[in-house]
């Protein structure tokens, strides 16, 4: 259960073969412990993971790295608090991370940014977004983090877009969301940013929205929604193209021809998708363990 997947789609050199586009799983070395809620992001050769819920807590500060090299994990630096659902983002070889829960469970949405230097390996507080909020989408361009997105303390999405500037050290507001949902897929690419899927409010409210944000205007425009409506997936810019995968699903988007092309893709039996929240002492398969209290299957 407690097994790393790394799909070589978004790790690895992408191999065309005629039109089909290759992707092998791979098995790399598993967490230190079972983990769920938590940031992941690649930054400077490395995988990090952030928070979320662990060793029978419902949030925690843990913050790893992973060596593809070595295939070995690390213990960092904790986070200064313990939170789930951060919104996590590599910015000028600096790691940020923005909002969160108290809970793996949506409650307590918090006002918080911290910045984190590799190189000492210490946690700096920011200046506060303003916004109490977590499972926001935090993505970087052209120098600037945005926060877009999220769930409040009321447990209720927002449409709310932050533009936080480290030269100055401040915040500052940009053109909201058309409709407000969380658990969005961010990608910059082009000096644009592509934000798609989400959740509207209950988890299964999933949606299949693709909003591309122009800061030269400072306003949003509907794209070529994703064929499958998701949340929480893997996604990538990489070559003139935008691939994502969850579940057993990999999409990807072409610029050129602004479709999206859906193939699946067989993953090792023993893997959980994505989303996949699993007790340590729980084996049941429900999509929600009332036994754990653990949503077992976000779709």
């Amino acid at each position: 259960w407690r097994m790393l997947v790394i799909p070589a789609l978004l790790a690895l050199p992408l191999t065309v073969a005629s039109a089909q586009p290759i992707a092998v799983w791979g098995r790399a070395a598993a967490l230190p412990e079972p983990r769920g809620e938590h940031a992941v992001l690649a930054s400077g050769g490395k995988l990090y993971a952030l928070g979320g819920w662990a060793g029978g807590k419902s949030a925690t500060p843990l913050f790893e790295e992973y060596d593809p090299a070595k295939q070995t994990w690390r213990a960092l630096a904790p986070l200064p608090i313990a939170l789930t659902h951060v919104g996590f983002a590599a910015l000028n070889g600096k790691l940020y991370a923005v909002g969160g829960f108290l809970s793996d469970v949506h409650e307590a949405g918090q006002d918080v940014a911290f910045v984190y230097d590799v190189t000492a390996d210490v946690w700096s507080a920011l200046p506060k977004p303003g916004i109490a909020r977590g499972s926001v989408s935090l993505v970087t361009l052209d120098g600037k983090l945005h926060a877009i997105g999220g769930r409040g303390p009321d447990k209720k999405t927002l449409n709310q877009h932050q533009v936080f500037n480290p030269a100055t050290m401040r915040w500052s507001n940009a053109a909201p969301l058309k409709i407000a949902r969380d658990h969005m897929m961010a990608v910059a690419a082009e000096g644009k940013i592509h934000l798609l899927g989400g959740r509207t409010d209950q988890y299964t409210d999933v949606t299949a929205y693709h909003d591309v944000y122009d800061p030269a205007s400072d306003s949003w425009a509907s794209a070529t929604p994703l064929p499958t409506a998701r949340s929480s997936a893997a996604r990538r810019w990489r070559r003139a193209s935008m691939a994502m995968t969850s579940s057993s699903t990999a999409t990807r988007w072409s610029r050129s021809s602004h479709v999206f092309a859906r193939r699946s893709r067989p993953r090792p039996a023993t893997r959980a998708s994505r989303g996949t929240a699993i007790a340590a002492s729980c084996r049941c398969t429900a999509t929600w363990c009332w036994a754990c209290k653990r949503l077992r299957v976000k779709i």
